[in-house]
């Protein structure tokens, strides 16, 4: 869904948040509990999570996410785990 989203006519600064938001969905304690109970995970079980989640985007053929998203993939990873304060 989540690469379908990202291909509507937006600039990059909207799917980079979109990008944000999908993310914050997955890992934030606050937000992702209606899924799994990820507030009893350890901060090293939601960064095991979103390292899982980058990797997979990152081996997807269905959408050019760096293209969509203007950056390569150090850059996404970095700034994805700058957001959200993982080393």
């Amino acid at each position: 869904m989540l690469e379908q989203a990202l291909q509507i006519e937006s600039n990059e600064q909207e799917r980079r948040l979109l990008w944000l938001a999908a993310v914050e969905r997955l890992v934030s304690p606050r937000t992702a509990n209606c899924i799994i109970e990820i507030g009893e995970l350890t901060v090293a079980d939601r960064q095991n999570m979103l390292d899982g989640f980058l990797s997979r985007a990152r081996a997807s053929t269905t959408a050019d996410i760096p293209s969509l998203l203007d950056a390569d993939w150090d850059a996404i990873v970095s700034w994805t785990r700058g957001f959200y304060w993982a080393p």
